[in-house]
């Protein structure tokens, strides 16, 4: 594998949607005001990868609304057969 530290984030980012057994999925809040949300569905677009988009959540979905959050996480691992 060639020296990852001299690799920029977008190449780090393809490199690791190549891993065997890995799997990429993005979580995003519609009303995040700190990324926003074009800047993931460009990135779900380019490297093909999965986007999960929380409806009325914002930066911190993980900590505003949990419950949502962990039903995101779980709905990918079931749609792979884990659980």
């Amino acid at each position: 594998m060639d020296d990852i530290q001299n690799k920029s984030p977008m190449e780090l980012l393809q490199l690791v949607t190549t891993l065997p057994n890995t799997k990429v999925v993005i979580v995003h809040g519609t009303k995040d005001f700190v990324v926003p949300l074009r800047n993931s569905q460009s990135l779900a677009q380019k490297f093909n990868i999965p986007l999960i988009e929380l409806e009325g959540q914002g930066h911190d979905p993980f900590e505003e609304k949990v419950d949502e959050f962990v039903a995101a996480v779980e709905s990918v691992f079931e749609e792979d057969g884990i659980k």
